[in-house]
Order: C-alpha cells, then sequence, then structure tokens
C-alpha cells in the first residue's frame, strides 16, 4: 500500500518549557567549559549547536531523545543538533564540555574535517590508551586558546575542533578507508541537509534527487555505497526519529503529529511508527515518560 503525505503542517504544542534552558542567540561560535563537583546538570533541551562531552569520573549520565547513556571516563559523546538531551550528574563530575555551532566548520560548501554522512543521533569516541593523553592535550589548547586573546584565536580553535572530530570520523569507520570521490562526499552531505531541513513534507528519494539534479538511482547508489544504507533509509530514519521526539517531548497527540510530519492518514502514520520503532504509538510514548 502506498503511503500518502500532506504538506499541511499542524502546530506542535511543547510542553511548558521553564525547565529548558536555550541557546543564547548572542552566544559565540564555540565554547568550551570545565565541569566540576557541583556543577549543575544541563537540563532537557532540544539544541541547536554541536556538544561534546567528556567526563573524567563516573557517575554522570547523557540523555539523548529518549534514551539515558553512561558516560564512562574513557568516552567522549558527541551530540548533532537537533537533538533533546540533558546531563545528570549522579555523582562527583569532572569533565569538558565543549559546543559550537553547525558552521563553526564550514569552509565554502564543505564541512572541514566531519563527514555530514552520519545520521546517528550521537557518535562515541573511545579515548583509552595512548589516545587519552593526545585528547587531553587538544582539550588543554582549546581551553588556553578560549581563555586568551590571541591572534588569530578563531582559526586555531577551528583547527583544533577539526582535529577532534576527525578523531571521531576514524573511528566510525568499520570497513578499510578506500578512496572517495570528493564529488561524491558533496553530494551526500547536500542530501543530509536537505534531509535534515524537508523530511516532513519530502519523503520520496526522486524529491531530492531532483533538487541536486541527479537521478534517484545514484542518489541511492552513492549513499548506499557512503553510508551502507539507501537514502530510502535515511528518509525514514529521519521522520522516525522526529515522530519519537514529538511523542517524549510534547502533549501533542498523535493524529497532530502525523499531520506534522505529512501523513494524511492516521491508520499509515500508527503502520509507520510501529515498523520503524518496533511499538505502537501509544505504548512507545507510555514507556518513554515513564522512564
Amino acid at each position: 500500500m502506498t503511503v500518502q503525505y500532506s504538506t499541511a503542517i499542524s502546530p506542535i504544542v511543547v510542553r511548558p518549557v521553564s525547565f529548558i534552558r536555550q541557546h543564547s542567540p548572542l552566544q559565540p561560535d564555540f565554547d568550551i567549559q570545565t565541569i566540576e563537583p557541583g556543577h549543575p546538570d544541563l537540563p532537557v533541551s532540544r539544541i541547536s549547536r554541536y556538544e561534546i562531552f567528556w567526563m573524567k569520573q563516573s557517575g554522570t549520565s547523557l540523555h539523548v531523545d529518549g534514551q539515558d547513556y553512561p558516560l564512562m571516563p574513557h568516552q567522549l559523546f558527541c551530540v548533532a543538533p537537533g537533538h533533546w538531551r540533558r546531563l545528570s550528574m549522579s555523582g562527583p563530575a569532572h569533565g569538558y564540555y565543549i559546543s559550537f555551532a553547525p558552521d563553526f566548520l564550514l569552509t565554502g560548501n564543505n564541512c572541514a574535517g566531519m563527514y555530514e554522512d552520519n545520521f546517528a543521533q550521537l557518535q562515541v569516541l573511545d579515548a583509552s590508551g595512548y589516545l587519552q593523553a593526545e585528547l587531553q592535550m587538544l582539550i588543554h589548547k582549546m581551553i588556553r586558546e578560549n581563555n586568551h586573546s590571541f591572534q588569530r584565536k578563531t582559526e586555531l580553535l577551528k583547527g583544533l575542533v577539526q582535529i577532534l572530530m576527525i578523531h571521531f570520523g576514524r573511528q566510525e569507520q568499520r570497513t578499510p578507508a578506500i578512496h572517495t570521490d570528493t564529488r561524491e562526499v558533496s553530494l551526500i552531505r547536500q542530501f543530509v541537509q536537505l534531509v535534515r531541513t524537508h523530511f516532513m513534507e519530502k519523503k520520496m528519494v526522486s524529491d531530492y534527487a531532483d533538487i541536486l539534479c541527479v537521478t534517484a538511482n545514484h542518489l541511492n547508489r552513492t549513499v548506499k555505497k557512503l553510508t551502507g544504507q539507501t537514502a530510502s533509509y535515511h528518509i525514514q530514519q529521519q521522520v522516525i526519529r522526529e515522530a519519537k521526539r514529538m511523542a517524549i517531548y510534547s502533549e501533542t497527540s498523535m493524529k497532530e503529529i502525523a499531520y506534522s510530519l505529512g501523513f494524511d492518514n492516521l491508520a499509515h502514520f500508527s503502520k509507520f511508527f510501529k515498523n520503524n520503532s518496533g511499538s505502537s504509538f501509544s505504548n512507545y510514548r507510555k514507556n518513554a515518560t515513564m522512564g
């Protein structure tokens, strides 16, 4: 059965945000903070920046889009913009918190040092062994640069962040490195950005292929080559992630959420949600909010 979508967007009613801290528009493009014992929790917030957490002591957990992740001393967590997150301090805390704007590393149409073909809600970097000392030195350099007004400070900070993101990218590789056409990488980045912007009203691979001036088959082949999954899979995953977020962080009805995501048939949305989450919408919302 073909799923039909509507472009009509209904308003989303979000729970009162008295407990939510949003990033100030005046916040600098880059920031780094040291987290010490007594540091307050970071409340639930839908972030608009990249955030990296490195806790040197356990006892802290990171909540991202309805899931909890214990922060271990040898791990760095990177959360991408658009996700809901909360940082809970359940014990003595010591570590680092880095945040930077999405365009902080942009150079022209490319994102320096970081592939935008990763749709995962977060990335984890294992900082054990020799890498721990190397990353610690990198963090100390960031703090020093950020706390002083050196010449070309921003350029150096961008370089340090780029090195850090390259380490994340290296660990994400599951197969030996192969030569990748820069045109393919550029196509993937553009596709990712388009999906993040238009997934509510555009659900077909051909929609994005037309914008990118390529065939749907070419886009599918390229996306699968570089990510291991088809373009349609990534589109569906973007939709289901947003549906889950709305289920957890809003009081909006299932019907309104379905319409806001472009479904004009509630039964189709219900089937889509269960097929892609393994649970009915009502059970998912109940279990997530109870957790």
